[in-house]
């Protein structure tokens, strides 16, 4: 079996995916940067930025996948505080940050809640998930972290099982799919149904379990063609399919994308001249780097200079400020959290657990 370190080498472009993710959410809250304006493609292009969040989702539970299948051994609690000491310490500065900043006047106008200590502490113990008044009011992006820490839970039992029963991927699939997709009629007698459904854990099980199954096809090397030289082509179809689906506003575009993200892995396994050009240049490569931290820092930006400057905000400017401190955020808080976690790692390999 390969090392971590070879695996990782080998799937730059997952680095670059993240990139491509963040800043289509930095776009949707940007209004486009007059994209929208401009046709309505560029518009759709822009609404589709919300998807972000999705092709975070199916990364996280294939690069989970992928670190668990690489260690000799697992312990849960180590496990689960890695997790922690990944997404939580740079979430909460940029909650106190929102926090002092006055936090996001649209949710708290929105939901008639206040900027007060309950909402912090909802918000730092994770248990705002349960709360649709306070899931998104301080940063306004804050709702995907808690999913992604429930679902941090049950990757395991995920991973585990279907690598000891390949047998029942498919029934886990399908009844993922039938979660995601049907989940929203709980929701229809709320005054705020679309939200509640949008920012609810039932939706995207699909995401996270598509992302275990993808893991799996790829540790098999499992390709749509055997021949490397058609990799490009398959690529380019990939992208017309993208492309294509946006043009023409199919519906399910939650299930289209969690789909298209995982075939758009697997075929990046070839590494074909597209794939290294567009998603593994030293420039997409840093900005998948501090992705995270784009993530949590553009919407405090957007509000900060939104609240000092009207009428029409300068996309480039917000996002110039947005990289900068995104990168202080990544090497002073993210970086040396992330290092700690890696020291959490026994010197000597715990023995295999067959827990699940």
């Amino acid at each position: 079996m390969q090392s971590l370190k070879e695996r990782y080498s080998g799937s730059k472009f997952i680095t670059g995916l993240r990139a491509y993710a963040a800043l289509g959410v930095f776009l949707l809250h940007c209004e486009g940067g007059g994209l929208r304006q401009f046709s309505p493609f560029t518009n759709s292009i822009v609404d589709f930025g919300k998807y972000g969040v999705i092709v975070f989702f199916v990364l996280s539970a294939f690069t989970i996948s992928m670190s668990i299948d690489n260690k000799p051994g697992f312990n849960f609690r180590t496990y689960l505080l890695q997790r922690f000491l990944r997404i939580a310490p740079m979430y909460y500065v940029a909650l106190l940050v929102g926090f002092l900043l006055g936090a996001n006047a649209y949710y708290l106008n929105y939901f008639h809640v206040d900027n007060d200590l309950k909402s912090l502490l909802l918000h730092v113990s994770f248990l705002n998930l349960f709360f649709v008044k306070y899931q998104n009011n301080i940063i306004g992006v804050e709702w995907t972290v808690p999913i992604e820490f429930f679902f941090y839970l049950i990757i395991p039992l995920l991973f585990f099982q279907m690598l000891k029963r390949p047998n029942i991927i498919p029934i886990l699939l399908m009844l993922a799919a039938i979660v995601s997709v049907s989940s929203y009629k709980f929701y229809t007698h709320s005054n705020y149904a679309d939200l509640q459904y949008n920012w609810s854990l039932f939706k995207y099980p699909f995401s996270f379990v598509f992302g275990v199954v993808v893991y799996l096809a790829y540790r098999k090397k499992i390709f749509f063609i055997d021949n490397p030289k058609y990799a490009n082509w398959t690529m380019l179809l990939l992208i017309l399919v993208f492309f294509d689906y946006i043009f023409m506003g199919y519906l399910y575009k939650d299930l289209f994308s969690t789909i298209w993200i995982g075939l758009l892995i697997i075929a990046c396994q070839r590494r074909a001249f597209i794939t290294r050009a567009i998603f593994e240049n030293v420039v997409v490569q840093y900005l998948g780097k501090i992705s995270y931290s784009i993530y949590l820092v553009h919407m405090l930006v957007l509000t900060w200079l939104g609240s000092r400057y009207t009428g029409y905000l300068n996309p480039c400017l917000a996002l110039a400020i947005t990289i900068g401190i995104s990168s202080l955020t990544y090497y002073l808080i993210e970086k040396p959290f992330i290092k700690l976690g890696k020291q959490l790692e026994p010197s000597t390999p715990l023995p295999a657990v067959n827990t699940f």
